[in-house]
């Protein structure tokens, strides 16, 4: 396989997707904190889409909350600020890809592992009785973004790239380097970066196979970046979904989360039945 210069080719790609006005719009009034939520809320019910899978994805059984929501306001109101702020992104991440896919890059079983990926994350976070733990789960959702553009953009070579790492049973990003000289990880962190979003994403992105090297400047969210990597390779091990790995195996540097085997497992199981029970919403 010829290398391909990446970062010259996507610093050229002027149809690289940028986050909708309307997210920007949400994040400006709920940064404001003059906002309240019914002007929140207005902003929201500009794209219907967003609205609507606001709605569906509040009353699945991921949330598992005993009265139906039927407004955006008392979504808003339920769930909170950041969560509402992190549905919507996460949400609007999700529409930005066409789903062409190939036999060899499924984006329904993509999205599954994205999705099982959030909700293991979130739970972990829960369980380490983190701040945020919305913050986890939006990292979960889109820690492999990467894959996405460079399956979007350069889709004959990917595929090639899925049947080698497929075949040699080797990692993609190794795979990834060795034709586009830059794996995922970094094409997902360039993308963070064109989005402006913020440093704990680009952190998540960049790092979560390499809790290591994390640079200074981000390793104020080296915890988070551990708990997306550590729910990364749960939702594989526990085969939730399918982001074209090859093969992924438990790795010692996650064992300073101390989460024990038990939890870890308990974790996975629930996140399996949430996903059979809510993707089919989230996505619709």
């Amino acid at each position: 396989m010829e290398r391909i210069n990446i970062e010259e080719q996507l610093g050229s790609i002027d149809s690289l997707p940028t986050i909708p006005m309307v997210i920007r719009q949400i994040q400006k009034v709920i940064n404001n904190p003059q906002s309240n939520m019914n002007q929140i809320a207005a902003v929201i019910a500009k794209d219907q889409t967003l609205a609507s899978r606001t709605i569906r994805l509040v009353n699945s059984a991921f949330y598992g909350l005993s009265k139906r929501v039927t407004s955006i306001t008392q979504a808003i109101v339920i769930l909170g600020l950041n969560t509402v702020n992190n549905l919507m992104l996460g949400l609007s991440v999700v529409r930005m890809f066409d789903e062409k896919g190939s036999s060899h890059f499924d984006h329904e079983r993509f999205w599954e592992h994205a999705f099982a990926t959030a909700i293991m994350a979130k739970e972990i976070g829960i369980e380490l009785h983190i701040d945020e733990p919305e913050d986890c789960f939006i990292g979960g959702l889109i820690h492999d973004i990467g894959k996405l553009v460079l399956e979007q953009y350069y889709h004959d070579e990917y595929v090639k790239v899925c049947v080698y790492a497929k075949q040699k049973q080797v990692s993609m990003r190794t795979v990834e380097k060795a034709l586009f000289t830059y794996s995922h990880d970094w094409v997902g962190s360039f993308l963070t970066a064109r989005w402006n979003l913020p440093p704990c994403l680009t952190a998540v992105v960049h790092y979560h196979h390499d809790i290591e090297i994390i640079t200074d400047e981000l390793r104020v969210h080296r915890q988070l970046a551990t708990i997306v990597g550590k729910a990364n390779q749960l939702s594989h091990i526990h085969r939730l979904g399918d982001s074209a790995e090859p093969t992924v195996t438990a790795d010692s540097q996650f064992e300073t989360l101390q989460i024990k085997k038990s939890s870890c497992d308990r974790i996975a199981e629930k996140a399996r039945e949430e996903v059979n029970t809510t993707i089919q919403e989230f996505r619709q």
